[in-house]
């Protein structure tokens, strides 16, 4: 045997004995070798009992930035998970959802409308690609986990459920609030062919396994405008879809609730969004409280990690004149 082919062998074995290094480091072993995905971003919800997640929220940077499952479970007693990914497109929100209905059985989920105008073939997102094929080897990914090991039961409790938590805010220019106010048109806003196949094949997913499919607009001056207001209406009409712009019905101060000049919301502007959802679901009928559940004691203990763990930094107000 050539020396060439005995070295790529030994790193072939090597590799082999790296990632199997990394099971004990898995959170939740049976439903990830159950399902066999290979994938950071499934791994918390993957984390999460069987069918124990009545609602998920399926989109990008808006959701994890808007909508907060724990405010929700801890007001309403609905469970929710937030599966999103930044930049995520209509494609991996498929894929995502395929994955998580196979570990749960939904009976409603949101989808942001923000990625039917993203261009999955652009070359930043091929770029975002690229890097992400590090997050498809477990170990790289896992090996901080050994402090969770170490630190019991209530280190493996994700208590944020997807979301992520932005206390600080950082104000919108007063020229953007007052074009996002106005009746704002993009000419140039297109939906990519790719982008209608995945919705068509999310839709037909959601029929298949009888779950209320509703599409969602989270609060962003910068990702929003009357132009994509009016085709997500067509899109939402065409297909029967039941559509919340919260846009057009939350009134959101973009001084104080975002963490980056109104592209997304910080955590007091979430609180908004997140109570909106919740008020929709108790009175849609939709999902069940799981309050007083003892199938559902790690979620109070989620709760109590949340409100332990998140907590606003004491900032002046600041008021546009």
């Amino acid at each position: 045997m050539k020396w060439y082919f005995k070295i790529i062998i030994f790193f072939i074995i090597l590799a082999i004995l790296v990632e199997l290094l990394a099971i004990p480091l898995f959170p939740n072993k049976k439903n990830l070798f159950k399902y066999g995905f290979f994938n950071s971003t499934m791994f918390e919800l993957l984390n999460e009992e069987e069918n124990t997640i009545d609602t998920l929220m399926v989109g990008d940077s808006l959701i994890y930035s808007s909508i907060s499952p724990t405010l929700i479970y801890d007001k309403y007693g609905f469970t929710s998970y937030d599966c999103s990914l930044s930049s995520q497109t209509m494609k991996e929100s498929y894929q995502y959802l395929t994955l998580g209905i196979k570990s749960q059985n939904p009976k409603v989920v949101f989808l942001e409308t923000n990625m039917f105008f993203r261009d999955p073939d652009s070359n930043k997102r091929k770029i975002k690609d690229i890097k992400k094929v590090k997050y498809m080897l477990p170990f790289y990914v896992l090996h901080n986990n050994w402090k969770k090991i170490l630190g019991g039961s209530d280190a493996w409790i994700d208590y944020n459920k997807g979301f992520r938590y932005i206390a600080k805010f950082n104000p919108a220019k007063k020229s953007d609030i007052e074009s996002y106010r106005k009746d704002r048109r993009d000419d140039k806003t297109i939906i990519k062919d790719e982008n209608m196949y995945y919705l068509k094949k999310i839709i037909e997913l959601c029929d298949e396994h009888n779950i209320k499919l509703i599409l969602i607009s989270n609060p962003s001056i910068k990702a929003w405008s009357m132009k994509k207001h009016e085709i997500v209406s067509k899109i939402a009409k065409d297909y029967n879809l039941e559509w919340l712009d919260l846009n057009t019905l939350l009134d959101i101060d973009w001084v104080n609730d975002t963490k980056d000049k109104g592209e997304h919301l910080n955590h007091r502007g979430a609180e908004i969004s997140t109570y909106y959802v919740g008020e929709y679901l108790l009175k849609s009928n939709l999902v069940v409280s799981h309050k007083n559940d003892p199938k559902y004691q790690k979620w109070d203990r989620a709760v109590e990690l949340y409100k332990e763990n998140n907590k606003e930094t004491k900032k002046e107000k600041i008021l546009i004149k």
